[in-house]
């Protein structure tokens, strides 16, 4: 079939003519090579016909109606010749772009041979592309996200989940397009989407759960359904660790005989050793212990460790009546504002928070009778005291003050 001059009223009026499903394309006479396929179901589609390297190539441009208008797909096929001219091939150009990453092939990929591999804090980053990024652009390919989408993702998670939060997720996913260009998944050169976003303004605080509110935050801890969440909110209390280092500690790190937890990985990069007090030893010893899981608090898969707190601590927020911008990381705040309001030196707050040089966090280490336990002793009988909205009487607190 020779060239027609092809109009929407053309386009819209034509059917399929073809001989038993066929190819049947109706050429342009005003751009060379394009076409308006019509498929026995009715469809039309535009497509490009050249030859480069002495081969011919067919190129689908996209639906008619649905995708393109007869205007945009000439001006679209006139682009794709001018590179054919220079030795680009469109069609190789789309088949490459179509195997290219998503997001989520990426991130997988970034978790697995980057995070895990070098970042002590790599759960963070998994939390973050599993909960904030992936459900944004999981599908979409990796080089389509633009500066706007990330402007637009730091935005939506400033408004739910925080500005600290959403600081932190845009500097992993600055990271990760780092990573991207420098592993080849994007070109060398290709601007990095999440440079030159505007943070939000952080104003660094250290918020403290106050004496009036323990009884109300206790009474909702308590109501919480799963006993994994509720222990593992008092251990926070009761020890002052950090929120990762709890989570992904094994029973194997618990001494009963000696009152310990150890932790073989902290933020410090050094192995630390705190005691357990009366209450946090009754927390664990009631915990149950399943045989094939060998973390403390197991979760949802099989052999793994409970993974997030946030949504549980959000609920009991909630049902506190406390304001949903308390993180679970100020209760560790709270357990070194309530050492150093009760006369504790800052010296035994440093080492009971493993905040101190190892020098010094060696010098209580090895005393079963020591003053990090006494202190350590006492923090738990005033949160016991607290959470009844009582006052703790403590009679054997003077040699912590003079540590």
């Amino acid at each position: 079939m020779g060239t027609l001059h092809l109009t929407k009223r053309l386009i819209d009026q034509a059917q399929y003519e073809g001989i038993d499903g066929a190819a049947y394309v109706l050429w342009d006479d005003i751009v060379q090579g394009l076409g308006l396929r019509i498929y026995p179901t009715g469809k039309k589609s535009f497509m490009l016909k050249y030859r480069i390297a002495g081969r011919q190539r067919n190129l689908v441009l996209g639906q008619y109606g649905k995708h393109l208008t007869l205007e945009q797909a000439r001006d679209t096929a006139v682009g794709k010749l001018s590179g054919v001219i220079q030795g680009e091939d469109p069609l190789e150009i789309k088949q490459v772009k179509y195997h290219a990453p998503t997001v989520k092939d990426f991130a997988l990929e970034y978790l697995a041979n980057h995070a895990k591999a070098r970042k002590k804090s790599w759960r963070n980053d998994e939390s973050q592309i599993n909960r904030l990024i992936l459900p944004a652009w999981g599908i979409r390919k990796l080089e389509s996200i633009s500066t706007a989408d990330v402007i637009q993702l730091h935005r939506k998670i400033g408004r739910e989940n925080g500005k600290y939060q959403a600081n932190r997720t845009i500097a992993t996913v600055s990271k990760m397009f780092e990573i991207a260009v420098r592993w080849g998944y994007l070109e060398k050169g290709s601007v990095n989407p999440a440079q030159g976003i505007e943070k939000f303004k952080e104003e660094k605080r250290h918020r403290a759960i106050e004496e009036d509110e323990f009884p109300r935050l206790a009474k909702a801890i308590e109501a919480e359904e799963s006993p994994y969440v509720r222990a593992a909110i008092w251990l926070l209390l009761f020890i002052g660790c950090r929120k990762t280092e709890l989570l992904t500690a094994k029973w194997e790190q618990v001494d009963f005989e000696k009152r310990t937890i150890t932790f073989p990985e902290t933020k410090s990069g050094k192995a630390y050793t705190a005691p357990l007090s009366g209450p946090a030893i009754d927390l664990l010893q009631n915990l149950w212990r399943g045989i094939s899981n060998p973390y403390i608090f197991p979760g949802r898969r099989k052999g793994q460790h409970l993974v997030n707190l946030m949504k549980p601590w959000q609920k009991i927020l909630k049902n506190a009546g406390l304001p949903k911008e308390i993180r679970l990381h100020d209760l560790r705040h709270t357990f070194g504002t309530m050492l150093s309001n009760a006369g504790v030196s800052l010296t035994l707050v440093g080492a009971a928070m493993n905040h101190s040089q190892p020098s010094v966090t060696a010098r209580y280490a090895m005393p079963s009778e020591n003053p990090v336990r006494v202190a350590m002793e006492e923090q738990a009988a005033r949160l016991v005291a607290a959470a009844k909205g009582e006052k703790a009487e403590v009679i054997i607190f003077e040699e912590a003050k003079k540590a």
